[in-house]
């Protein structure tokens, strides 16, 4: 890269998930180009990057492993290396924008972070576990090592602020709802960006009514009309709705009672065990990767993948009630983007709801995928929450 025919003021974008770290360098502009993108997988150890050229194209991949990482050091270590090759692209932070999963209902927009905004987001930390901790490390140490540097929150719950509180409220005592206990939903950058997509590929259909399949390691659908949110399968916590990788989904809260009661079983352990040790891996034995699943013979891989498809068209068909019809479905994630078998899967069990797919498109690059026949049009668009998150803190700030 050679910064002096950039402007040198940029934002970085932190991406902090449960077992990686992703970042992203853009132009502080309304253009969002992007400078650098990379990721450290806890999986391998490893710290990787690319860098993009003028005109937008990625240029080689560059790779490092990062030896004696603890999980309470990943993040500081993780942040050195960012730091260090943007010093080495000589590139000026203008702001750090931070994926935050929970913001509870105080956030439905970027948010400046302050000493008040940490605490308050330290209150929904048992409400994503495996998320809010890890990100208030990053904030706090960003704001340790770039104290000069304005920190944006980018909440992930607040793409859903629009549902009706039919769609939002449990049935429980109201003075706990009055408490905050509620649906809030998840993956919110991830449906704005496939709803900004859509927009500009399809405007009449981002008007009309949509479900989105976020289906990766973590999994939840939303249900739009006239691009706003009006339901969505994540609850209070990225436990709920579709079984995950390791989350378990959906389950009656009598389970938990029996755990408790019947097993005697610690909140910590019952915590554990929904949250890291339930899901694909739970079922299967073995896996929380859908990939592995797929590759494998085993009977209970097989099963996991059947009751994975089952629960995705299911939770589909609830939102078309929801939505009262259909007009487009649109599949993202990891999973969602690159799983032809899940998506085939998926649609066949949707064919009473006039769903039909392309074998071709669906198992090439095509971003349609349905068949011309289908009567809901069936799309494969690739999630972007890096962009997301630059394009919302640039609005928020200003040139």
């Amino acid at each position: 890269m050679n910064p002096g025919s950039h402007d040198a003021d940029v934002l970085l974008t932190l991406n902090i998930g449960s077992s990686s770290i992703k970042f992203a360098v853009f132009s502080a502009t309304y253009e969002t180009k992007r400078f650098l993108t990379g990721q450290f997988d806890d999986r391998d150890g490893t710290f990787a990057w690319t860098r993009f050229c003028i005109d937008g194209q990625p240029t080689k991949r560059h790779e490092v492993e990062i030896e004696s990482c603890t999980d309470e050091s990943r993040c500081e270590v993780v942040l050195q290396h960012i730091f260090k090759l943007l010093r080495s692209e000589e590139l000026d932070l203008r702001a750090i924008v931070h994926r935050v999963v929970h913001g509870g209902g105080n956030y439905h927009g970027p948010t400046l972070i302050d000493q008040n905004t940490i605490e308050t987001l330290e209150t929904f930390a048992t409400w994503a576990p495996l998320h809010q901790p890890e990100c208030l490390r990053a904030i706090r140490q960003t704001k340790q090592s770039h104290p000069e540097v304005p920190q944006i929150a980018c909440f992930d719950t607040a793409f859903h602020h629009t549902m009706p509180k039919e769609a939002a409220e449990y049935a429980i005592p109201r003075y706990l709802t009055e408490r905050g206990i509620r649906r809030y939903g998840f993956h919110g950058l991830s449906f704005q960006s496939v709803l900004r997509q859509l927009q500009e590929l399809e405007p009449r259909l981002a008007k009309g009514r949509v479900v989105i399949a976020h289906l990766g390691g973590g999994s939840s659908l939303c249900g739009l009309q006239a691009g706003q949110s009006i339901g969505t399968t994540m609850g209070l916590t990225p436990l709920d709705g579709l079984p995950m990788a390791t989350r378990c989904g959906s389950l009656d809260p009598g389970v938990v009672l029996h755990l408790m009661l019947g097993e005697h079983m610690t909140g910590e352990q019952i915590s554990q065990m929904l949250y890291r040790e339930s899901g694909l891996r739970g079922i299967s034995q073995t896996s929380g990767d859908m990939r592995t699943l797929l590759a494998s013979s085993a009977v209970e891989s097989k099963n996991a993948v059947l009751l994975y498809a089952h629960h995705v068209a299911r939770e589909i068909g609830a939102l078309f009630v929801d939505l009262q019809g259909l007009d487009g479905l649109v599949f993202t994630g990891g999973i969602g983007e690159n799983s032809p078998e899940i998506r085939e899967m998926v649609c066949q069990r949707l064919k009473s709801l006039g769903i039909a797919i392309a074998s071709v498109a669906n198992a090439g690059a095509d971003r349609r995928i349905s068949d011309e026949r289908s009567a809901i049009s069936v799309w494969r668009l690739h999630s972007d929450e890096e962009s997301e998150m630059a394009r919302q803190a640039i609005l928020y700030v200003g040139h």
